[in-house]
């Protein structure tokens, strides 16, 4: 196996995947068992993942659908029935374990697939949609961490200053406020989902973890996470041309903010 385990050898090789698919249907292995971890790039899924891991049965995975995650595999191109065992194999664990993946919104609709494939394949899991409403923030920290490869750190603060077109961050908020919109609906109908905000659990993490413990019924836990916000000074200071771009204004008229209840508020009329 050139030094890998067997468990890595598992996530990839296709027969070793429908074994574990048809093991976790006999043993009732999805459902209320696993919980999904939703997000968009630099939206907080790491931290939230970190504080969700205090509780002791929690078996973490990464982003199964991460395609330079190699112990995943790359399923570009694959059936979506090959997608769909292979995130079922990922999120099997033995009894008296709770699995705990990470997909994001592009990996998801890459493969060609939606939500509802997701709940259906997992037999209705938990999900924990985490979203962020300082969507200028999250288009600089994605700008930055696809320039110099920092995705996660425990140790490394970014001080890179970065100038971005405001054409390409109005499509990037545009496109993400209608997929969350659409998720947001979705879920808001779904009795086994929790939606929360990177800026809430960031800032007031203990209240925030106490809501989504109880909501489980696990006990509550004090959120620990080793990981370092990497890009913490202001916009201004991160975007080279900020006052070029007149941000300032546009960030008081709310032009970059993703606040889900006005948004479906805006919907539902």
């Amino acid at each position: 196996m050139c030094g890998r385990h067997w468990h890595e050898e598992v996530r990839v090789h296709l027969p070793a995947q429908y074994m574990l698919a048809g093991f976790g249907r006999l043993t009732r292995a999805w459902g209320p068992r696993t919980i999904v971890v939703l997000s968009s790039y630099r939206f907080g899924s790491s931290l939230m993942m970190n504080y969700l891991s205090a509780q002791p049965n929690i078996r973490r995975r990464g982003e199964i659908l991460n395609p330079d995650e190699i112990v995943y595999g790359n399923f570009a191109g694959a059936s979506r029935g090959r997608v769909l065992t292979h995130i079922r194999a990922m999120s099997f664990t033995p009894p008296g374990r709770i699995a705990m993946v990470k997909l994001m919104d592009s990996q998801i609709e890459d493969h060609g697939l939606k939500l509802d494939d997701i709940i259906s394949a997992l037999d209705q899991p938990y999900i924990v949609a985490v979203y962020r409403r300082d969507l200028l923030s999250a288009y600089v920290s994605l700008c930055i961490a696809e320039q110099n490869g920092i995705w996660y750190s425990t140790n490394q603060i970014n001080d890179l200053r970065i100038s971005i077109e405001l054409s390409a961050l109005r499509d990037y908020v545009r496109n993400t406020r209608l997929r969350w919109m659409h998720y947001s609906a979705r879920l808001r109908n779904y009795n086994r989902s929790i939606i929360v905000a990177y800026e809430d659990f960031s800032e007031r993490p203990e209240d925030v973890m106490n809501r989504i413990f109880d909501f489980f019924g696990f006990p509550r836990r004090g959120p620990v996470t080793e990981t370092v916000r990497q890009n913490p000074a202001p916009a201004s200071r991160k975007i080279e041309n900020y006052n070029e771009l007149g941000l300032d204004e546009l960030l008081v008229r709310g032009e970059f903010t993703l606040d889900l209840d006005i948004l479906q508020t805006g919907r539902d009329r």
